[in-house]
């Protein structure tokens, strides 16, 4: 069942407290601002869901519940708020159980809403466009006013724009593909669309603005396909620089770019660089950016210097451009915040499926940045504290299900994390920073175990079941389909925690100014380029390369030994795909020789040599990720 809104939740659970006097009535004091907020983003995030989903009966039905639903929200969330100003226990437990009631049934209908979505087909692989064809098909259907079209309509002309000088830059650089040729002819349909829809915003006729929506939506699906390998010719010729953006450069420079043709290839580098500017601020303001050391005095500079520099650049000649520095500068910050991605991303999934420990990390990382009050973090750590004891005084109906070392196990993880929530609680009278960093630490050292030892009793009563995976939306909270680009609910962009650097061929391939995300980064390649992120800091040098790439190369060596004695036999006696074995033993090869070549820098620090290495080992690591999967019965 989708969850409730935090602050919405946090009201219910404290006037359930209230009134069972385990809290005082002040407690709720400032809770209602920011329920209302909540209640007021849902009904603005229902008009924007109208718009961008294609209506039908099932649909209409659960909007007009929602709408319903809404005002009920709103009275509830008012006769509370009265409640608790004349201090009425009575009238603040009966308006409580009512919006408890209200938020459960809310919840449930927005993710009724959400799979219903959900089932209806994509009409173009780019968000911009899909968005732009389900609104004039509801404009086509008098579902919605062709008013609404207008608003989608600008973006996706922008967008357009930046198709086709993308086309015309790529024919310029990489002249001997012939995917130039295919590309032009796709982007003049994607035109013809988005000017048949011009023509409509003009004079109304809805049989030009059907025509226009079936060319833009099979012209958009053969554009996606041509972009991606545009993208793939680009970084197969990549051959100047580090960063995709200053090869264009680099380029641009070579085959004397000038005039309009500049200008656009410069607002193209901006772009990309308003993706990496989202994901630093995303950073600069993550709830665990102090609990996970984000470098947040590096991110700041490091970014303020890559747009001061490319602000400066565009508003003189190419010629003089450092060009060099700019795409070293631009690669390291990529660097630093990957890494930190990753450090917030490891955090995240040890709490991963455990929703009390899910808002117990997220206040800790508040409470450590000043950003909650004692007397509301007591309200979040005492509901896992409840969590924790209701675990603890149930532990019988564990030893059934579990071996006897695993139930020893089992006790000492709840005795740690009660003795983490003490040490959490004890910063409310202390203050003391070190108190929320220790009892994190003391509970999340358990959850590795807990999360093993919970899997293993659900398999042992028959109820596991694989969980989709999904991506929780940081603005709203509501859990999405990996797949999708958008929230189901308020329509803010989706973003992975652990993201590639920006490079114009795949923004466009996706349609999003934000960017999108990449699969997570294999745990060897994150340790190899903390490793690199440090040297560059000055926080390591030769020994530590010599200890991390040392480790990392015994590990590999002993993975192609058990390959080459047990694995290689079995695979051939399967009669296993062939070319499947070749990438295997390719990439490991790859891979060793990557770290190799970063082992170099122990007799000569050249720091080259680990940015060399670093790169022949990522791409080796992240292609035998892929095929390990296909061979993890071998091994």
């Amino acid at each position: 069942m989708p969850e409730i809104p935090a602050s919405i939740q946090r009201v219910i659970n404290v006037c359930e407290k209230v009134v069972a006097g385990d809290a005082s009535i002040e407690t709720l004091e400032g809770l209602f601002v920011k329920a209302r907020q909540t209640a007021a983003f849902e009904r603005a995030s229902l008009e924007r869901f109208q718009w961008d989903v294609i209506w039908t009966a099932r649909i209409r039905e659960l909007v007009a519940k929602v709408q319903a639903e809404l005002q009920v929200h709103e009275r509830v969330l008012q006769s509370l708020e009265s409640a608790f100003e004349a201090e009425d226990l009575v009238g603040l437990d009966e308006a409580g159980r009512e919006l408890k009631y209200s938020a459960e049934t809310m919840a449930a209908l927005w993710g009724a809403l959400a799979d219903e979505a959900g089932k209806q087909q994509a009409f173009s692989p780019y968000p911009v466009y899909d968005h732009l064809i389900k609104t004039a098909k509801n404009v086509i259907d008098g579902n919605i006013e062709s008013s609404v079209l207008s608003g989608f309509f600008p973006p996706a002309a922008n967008f357009t724009v930046r198709l086709r000088a993308a086309v015309k830059r790529f024919t310029l650089f990489y002249g001997k593909s012939s995917l130039a040729i295919c590309a032009d002819k796709v982007t003049r349909n994607i035109e013809a669309a988005m000017g048949a829809i011009d023509k409509f915003l003009q004079n109304g006729d809805k049989k030009l603005l059907n025509s226009a929506k079936n060319l833009l939506m099979s012209t958009t699906v053969t554009m996606y396909t041509v972009m991606a390998d545009m993208g793939i010719w680009a970084a197969n010729e990549r051959k100047y620089a580090r960063t995709a953006l200053v090869e264009d450069l680099f380029r641009a420079r070579e085959a004397g770019l000038e005039g309009q043709d500049l200008k656009q290839l410069w607002d193209a580098v901006g772009n990309a660089l308003r993706m990496e500017v989202t994901e630093v601020q995303t950073l600069l303001n993550h709830p665990l950016g102090t609990l996970c050391s984000v470098h947040r005095d590096a991110l700041k500079v490091g970014m303020a210097r890559v747009i001061r520099m490319v602000s400066d650049y565009s508003k003189g000649n190419i010629s003089d451009v450092d060009l060099a520095g700019l795409d070293l500068l631009l690669f390291n910050l990529d660097r630093l915040i990957k890494s930190d991605l990753v450090h917030v991303d490891i955090e995240h999934r040890l709490v991963e499926g455990a929703p009390n420990f899910e808002e117990l990390l997220v206040t800790v990382g508040l409470a450590i940045d000043g950003k909650i009050e004692p007397e509301a973090f007591m309200v979040i750590l005492q509901e896992t504290i409840d969590h924790v004891n209701e675990v603890r005084d149930n532990l019988d109906g564990a030893l059934s299900r579990l071996s006897a070392e695993d139930f020893t196990l089992l006790e000492h993880c709840i005795e740690l994390q009660a003795k983490g929530c003490e040490t959490l609680a004890s910063w409310c009278e202390s203050g003391e920073a070190d108190a929320l960093r220790e009892g994190w630490k003391c509970i999340s050292s358990t959850l590795p175990s807990v999360r093993r030892l919970m899997a293993q009793m659900k398999k042992n009563l028959g109820v596991d079941k694989p969980k989709a995976d999904t991506i929780t939306c940081m603005r709203c909270g509501t859990a999405n389909p990996s797949t999708a680009h958008y929230c189901s609910k308020c329509s803010a962009v989706l973003l992975q925690l652990v993201q590639s650097g920006p490079t114009e061929y795949t923004d466009l391939e996706t349609g999003l100014s934000d960017g999108e995300g990449n699969a997570a980064i294999p745990a060897n390649i994150a340790k190899l380029e903390r490793l690199v992120s440090q040297v560059e800091s000055g926080e390591a040098y030769t020994d530590e390369v010599a200890k991390v790439v040392g480790e990392l190369l015994s590990s590999a060596n002993s993975y192609r030994n058990i390959y080459i004695r047990r694995v290689r036999e079995a695979l051939v006696d399967e009669n296993v795909d062939s070319s499947l074995v070749e990438r295997f033993e390719s990439n490991m090869n790859n891979y060793i020789e990557g770290l190799e070549l970063c082992r170099n820098f122990v007799n000569e620090p050249n720091i080259e040599f680990l940015y060399n290495g670093l790169d022949i080992a990522s791409n080796a690591a992240l292609e035998l990720s892929d095929i390990q999967s296909e061979l993890s019965a071998y091994f």
